[in-house]
């Protein structure tokens, strides 16, 4: 028994030696070496860690890996969730295949190793795909938009400096503007361990924000963070011009009413209708102003559906106000005036006649509707998400219509005509000629019609065009906002506000 005992030690013990040489000899490198910085004494050599040496096998390590090295042949190594070096080459990922990627050091036109990394994501895909490797991302802030390569790839971020150690998604940080980021043209794509943080949309027809956009056949968000800022709020419809004046063609542009004619010395200066009342006799102030015109039907509110313009989210908008309101009234003719004394006693003087009315105004522009927000937009394709989080902000507030012009001004009272040479006293006032009055006022043109109100934008955590799909799994979160509020149209009406969905298929 005690023999058998002793054996048993020596079979344990000789192992643990085997180990421990190895280390001394090339194998992991210790915890001090870990510590050295890269470039420094560990890369002296002239290789990055773990490089292929010319011989074809792995060059000694000069960093330290987390916990995992297998001492392997440098050849496979997977990028994990805990960042192991597991084939002994200083970093997670294998070194010389796989491209790495540093916004705070890199440089695009380096090697793409751990100690030379490029500094976009765009490059890192473009030299990784070149070479069927992976993108390996470490902390900090890129402001890429585009990300479009065919194939198969994937890119994982979250690294720390010298990619080693679990990645965190908060630490590597994708800043596109709100069009978002754009992953296209891929077979099958891949991206983990990321947040994206979209910029804030300007005010204007792309007026939306998006995190991430897809049109890959297939794409994986793993351990991804996407964040979309509010939509943007729209600005309102511009007012309609003032209405041409009236004038003595009686013309509107290419338009005439006859019905709203000039009063005249035959007609008394009353329209047919019987609005305008015919001057007093005598009288020395113009005749009342005539009745304006009717205003102009009001454009229509917009009614709220979304779209895809351009592969961007965008909603359908309003109508104009309308010009079609009536010329203005014609104004009333003078009264006629008694000869008070002379060669012509007894007899009348005619009235000056009625000025033309004014013209009818254009109507006020639609309101814009608003910016929606979407995390993730899935043009075409597959997208599957997991263990993520996506968040949508705001939808932006719907621009007001635009007022209607008001109608033009009616043309003012003519001058009686001088029918018989009388003085009249007092002959220096200058409204009496004659003894009659001068014509009354044209109406004013109808005012334009008011355009309709923008509506308010959407939020939306996954919003599909047709005939996209997206799977998400039960570790994802999903977040909404509340939809915007839509623009006022005429007469106190509102667009429809925007809607708020975590997921949401285009009909």
């Amino acid at each position: 028994m005690t023999m058998k005992r002793t054996m048993n030690r020596k079979a344990l013990v000789a192992p643990l030696f085997a180990l421990l040489v190895h280390c001394a000899n090339g194998g992991p490198a210790s915890s001090a070496q870990a510590t050295t910085p890269e470039g420094g004494a560990g890369d002296d050599a002239g290789n990055d860690a773990g490089e292929l040496a010319p011989d074809g096998q792995a060059a000694p390590s000069s960093q330290g890996d987390a916990g995992g090295c297998d001492g392997g042949n440098g050849t496979v190594d997977l990028p994990d969730d805990m960042g192991i070096d597991a084939n002994c080459d200083g970093a997670d990922g294998v070194i010389g295949k796989d491209v790495y990627v540093d916004a705070n050091v890199g440089q695009d036109t380096n090697a793409g190793t751990p100690s030379a990394p490029l500094q976009t994501l765009s490059a890192g895909l473009r030299l990784a795909t070149s070479r069927g490797g992976n993108v390996l991302v470490a902390a900090g802030t890129l402001t890429d938009d585009d990300l479009s390569a065919a194939g198969t790839w994937a890119m994982y971020g979250g690294y720390a400096s010298n990619f080693l150690g679990a990645p965190k998604r908060a630490l590597t940080i994708v800043t596109p503007p709100a069009t978002g980021l754009l992953i296209e043209q891929a077979t099958s794509a891949h991206l983990a361990h990321m947040t994206v943080q979209a910029q804030a949309p300007q005010s204007g027809p792309s007026s939306s924000a998006h995190a991430v956009r897809s049109s890959a056949a297939t794409l994986v968000l793993d351990d991804m963070d996407l964040q979309a800022p509010p939509g943007a709020d729209a600005p309102a419809g511009a007012p309609g011009a003032t209405g041409e004046a009236g004038n003595s063609s009686n013309q509107c542009g290419s338009r005439s009413n006859p019905t709203f004619a000039m009063g005249t010395s035959s007609g008394n200066g009353k329209s047919p209708d019987g609005h305008t009342v015919p001057g007093n006799v005598p009288q020395k102030i113009p005749a009342a102003q005539a009745q304006s015109g009717y205003a102009g039907s009001d454009g229509n509110d917009a009614l709220g559906t979304l779209s895809l313009v351009g592969g961007l989210v965008s909603e359908d908008i309003g109508t104009a106000g309308q010009d079609d309101g009536s010329i203005g009234y014609g104004g009333a003719m003078g009264g006629y005036g008694a000869v008070p004394a002379g060669t012509y006693q007894g007899n009348w003087a005619g009235g000056g006649p009625g000025g033309n009315g004014g013209c009818p105004a254009p109507g006020g522009m639609p309101g814009t509707s608003a910016g929606s927000s979407v995390a993730l937009l899935v043009l075409s394709g597959e997208v599957i998400v997991t263990r993520s989080s996506l968040q949508a902000g705001l939808g932006g507030t719907g621009g007001d219509g635009g007022a209607g012009g008001p109608g033009g001004p009616g043309q003012a009272g003519l001058r009686p005509a001088s029918i018989y040479p009388v003085t009249c006293s007092p002959h220096t006032d200058a409204l009496e000629e004659n003894c009659a009055s001068y014509g009354g006022q044209g109406g004013n043109g109808g005012a334009g019609g008011h355009g309709g109100g923008g509506a308010g934008g959407w939020s939306i955590g996954v919003l599909m065009a047709p005939s996209a799909t997206s799977t998400v799994d039960s570790d994802t979160t999903i977040a909404v906002s509340k939809g915007g509020v839509g623009g006022s149209g005429n007469g106190g009406s509102r667009a429809p506000s925007g809607q708020a969905h975590a997921k949401f298929t285009l009909p």
